[in-house]
């Protein structure tokens, strides 16, 4: 019986796989609040960071895995003294500095 289920059940969980809505969410860093990763890692799977005009990433001494576009809004700070980033395959990262110092993040597709 189990055997004859089986086929099924790996059928059906394909068919919903396939015809339900992508989920897509982001990480956003509100103003007032720090989010710091010194040590430890966070597995993004592909969703996007919004760091809020008041509100402080920080990436000192982790990892911060397969996350997808960073947006970092006036007034919010990125800030990455160690660790390690990995993308999610489709995109590049790229940093420049505005007049204050502060992190201006391109996310480009690869190409």
């Amino acid at each position: 019986m189990i055997k004859t289920a089986l086929p099924g059940v790996c059928a059906a969980a394909l068919f919903y796989a396939v015809l339900s809505p992508a989920s897509a969410g982001t990480l956003t860093i509100g103003s007032g609040s720090t989010f710091d990763i010194n040590g430890g890692s966070l597995l993004m799977n592909c969703q996007n960071i919004t760091i809020q005009n008041g509100g402080t990433l920080l990436l000192q001494d982790g990892s911060l895995i397969q996350r997808n576009f960073v947006t970092v809004e006036s007034g919010g700070t990125y800030t990455k003294t160690g660790g390690t980033e990995t993308q999610c395959s489709g995109n590049r990262f790229y940093f420049l500095f505005n007049k204050e110092g502060r992190p201006v993040i391109f996310c480009l597709p690869k190409g």
